[in-house]
């Protein structure tokens, strides 16, 4: 028998629609993928990539820890050795060269910050570019968040948040003011732990501070926007091997769902972890933005939640290459599709002939907030929410494509 391929085609009814909405919603309705201790890849590292490598991944949060150090604002975790790479030289070296490559990117810097405002200034003095570009909520009149468009078009895409209040303001720099926020003042943060070690998960989520707590309430800046929500998702003691495991599809999810969601009223805004390239990070991100199909091993949502396909997203999956993802299209059983748009068909093929077996998901209205359930990807089902067509018994072991083209 030849070897198959899944083809998995999920199509919108409007493309180009979908793409302005990746733009064109209120900064606090999208979540950014961001790495914990983002500058630690050298003696006990949390990350194995440069800052360029995981912004050119899809990185959009970096969590840095700043101190002074041999006259310097130096990037260290803990004591420093007056070596390190200084915060000008993270962001004229990887930040904003990436910027000006990809000029609608909004990138937000979390600084754990252990120095003088007189210090961050002049560190910052040596990183002329960030001025002009930092975000400022005082120049806006807007009753809501703006948009990433929105901010892009005013030219205020770096978004700097500090741990020390009496660093927050403008900070007279060479090249300008540059804003820093107050993280308190505009963020609410789960506690940054999972377990001291990786052998200890608690994936509850309470509050990393007593003030504010993680439910929604209002900035305590100029605006009375919805507070962002930072939810830490990493170990005390990292160890690449296991955050395959912490970043897997259905840890995170499970922890939003079960746990996070409820504790904060809302989805996150930045999803912090370690090692951003091991397990499916990126890929529970894209889902939170877009919408997803998620896949189980049993009839009716039960077993194991094996991979999940974000909406909105082309690409080519190679099972062989690809093991990051863990999606075998011969245990694919039933599915579960959440927060996408009406009119969105998915299709389920295995495609080396047209006339292979298929299963076709076509959505009847949006699911904002909704999950509902194909019970069996091998079977006809009609609801309110969906109709589902199949002529499949199953489908090979082979590779897993996932398209997206206008509904027909």
């Amino acid at each position: 028998m030849k070897k198959l391929m899944l083809a998995a085609l999920a199509a919108v009814t409007a493309p180009a629609i979908h793409a302005q909405i990746a733009q064109d919603r209120p900064f606090n309705e999208y979540t950014w993928l961001t790495a914990h201790n983002a500058f630690a890849n050298t003696l006990v590292p949390s990350q194995t990539l440069s800052l360029g490598a995981q912004l050119q991944r899809g990185v959009r949060g970096l969590m840095l820890d700043i101190h002074e150090s041999n006259g310097r604002v130096r990037l260290c975790h803990g004591g420093c050795l007056g070596t390190e790479p200084t915060l000008a030289d993270a962001l004229n070296n990887h930040v904003l060269p990436f910027m000006q490559q990809v000029p609608q990117a909004i990138v937000t810097l979390h600084l754990e910050d252990y120095t003088s405002r007189a210090a961050l200034a002049a560190e910052l003095t040596l990183a002329p570019g960030a001025a002009s570009l930092s975000f400022t909520p005082e120049q806006w009149t807007l009753e809501r968040w703006p948009t990433p468009r929105e901010m892009a078009d005013a030219g205020q895409r770096l978004v700097i948040f500090t741990q020390r209040r009496e660093n927050a303001g403008a900070l007279l720099t060479a090249g300008g003011p540059t804003h820093v926020l107050h993280d308190r003042a505009y963020t609410s943060e789960n506690h940054w732990e999972l377990g001291r070690t990786i052998f200890e998960h608690d994936a509850s989520c309470t509050s990393r501070w007593d003030t504010p707590g993680l439910s929604n309430g209002s900035t305590w800046g100029p605006r009375e926007w919805p507070r962002l929500f930072v939810m830490n998702h990493f170990h005390g003691a990292p160890l690449g091997n296991h955050s395959a495991t912490d970043n897997s599809y259905d840890a995170l999810r499970s922890r939003i769902d079960d746990h996070c969601r409820p504790a904060a009223g809302r989805k996150p805004n930045y999803v912090a972890v370690d090692f951003v390239e091991a397990g499916q990070a990126a890929s529970l991100v894209a889902a939170l933005n877009a919408g997803v199909i998620e896949f189980f091993d049993e009839p009716a949502g039960k077993g194991e939640r094996i991979c999940a396909v974000a909406a909105g997203a082309r690409r080519t999956v190679m099972l062989e290459e690809y093991a990051g993802d863990r999606c075998p299209p011969d245990r694919l059983r039933s599915a579960v599709v959440r927060d996408v748009a009406a009119g969105t068909r998915i299709e389920l093929a295995e495609a080396a002939t047209h006339d292979s077996a298929r299963t076709i998901i076509t959505v009847k209205h949006d699911l904002d907030g909704e999950r509902v359930l194909v019970h069996d990807l091998r079977a006809a089902q009609e609801d309110e929410h969906l109709k589902v067509s199949s002529s499949a018994s199953g489908f090979a072991k082979g590779v897993l494509q996932v398209a997206f083209s206008a509904a027909r």
